[in-house]
């Protein structure tokens, strides 16, 4: 089956991703804050679920919680073991005044949490439903078709993840080599790593795009056969670029992305096959 992905209009994206992305970085915030350490960062991204994102199971104070983004609905949800969850609308909020919101309840629980002020926006964003509703569509299907690409990945992959930071859905891959001249015990430097990503726009590319980019040899992915609608970025940095609204309109969209995508880890295994 090829999946259709709905149109994300070029007027709504920048202030709702703005609001979107704030509440994105609150929650990684609760994430760095009370999440265990996992290599390469792991441990401060969040999870996709069905509509949005999820911080997962986090502890503090031996309490359980866990807070979830929807995109559909608006709202973040916190979950606290043993009782009924609480819902909290974003429409008209900023990140700074729903963690006040969600600092009250949490100190309900004798759960004092301390959070980097660096994370979370103090301005308010005025979020398009559909527009949201729409992107969170995306990434919910996005990470379905990222785990079809990782059952056919024989080496380490990362959990499919948001990185709070930039907003986009990720996958490392781990070809299992070190990056030659860097400290092997310092795995973010050292380790070679294909990253396969979305983000809807950002400061350097205004419109929502895929990426792929390989660490530390970018120029390997050249030699990838691109599709019409993909081409090489070398401005500040370098790697495939497809836009999204020109992938969308391929008849069969989801098959050409997973076929440049495994493309791209074939050029990259050939190389580890050959060294």
């Amino acid at each position: 089956m090829d999946w259709t992905y709905p149109k994300l209009n070029s007027e709504h994206i920048a202030e709702t991703r703005s609001g979107l992305h704030a509440f994105a970085k609150l929650l990684g915030a609760y994430t760095s804050a009370c999440a265990p350490r996992r290599k390469h960062w792991w441990h401060i991204s969040l999870k996709p679920v069905v509509d949005g994102f999820s911080t997962g199971v986090l502890q503090n104070s031996g309490q359980l919680f866990e807070l979830t983004l929807t995109f559909h609905s608006l709202t973040i949800n916190l979950s606290i073991s043993g009782e009924d969850a609480h819902e909290f609308p974003i429409q008209g909020e900023s990140a700074e005044s729903m963690k006040h919101k969600l600092t009250t309840v949490l100190s309900r629980h004798s759960m004092a949490i301390e959070l980097d002020e660096g994370k979370i926006d103090s301005a308010c964003h005025e979020i398009d439903r559909e527009f949201a509703s729409r992107l969170g569509q995306v990434y919910g299907q996005l990470a379905r078709c990222l785990a079809r690409l990782r059952s056919g990945i024989p080496v380490e992959t990362s959990p499919i993840q948001l990185w709070p930071h930039h907003f986009d859905l990720a996958m490392l891959v781990l070809t299992g080599r070190k990056i030659r001249g860097q400290d092997p015990e310092n795995e973010e430097y050292s380790d070679e790593q294909l990253n396969f990503g979305f983000v809807p726009g950002d400061e350097g590319i205004g419109e929502p795009y895929f990426f792929i980019t390989f660490y530390a040899q970018a120029d390997r992915l050249a030699k990838v056969p691109l599709p019409d609608e993909a081409y090489f970025h070398t401005e500040g940095w370098s790697g495939i670029v497809m836009p999204y609204n020109s992938f969308r309109k391929n008849p069969q969209a989801e098959a050409m992305l997973l076929n440049l995508w495994q493309s791209a880890w074939k050029a990259v295994q050939e190389d580890i096959s050959n060294e």
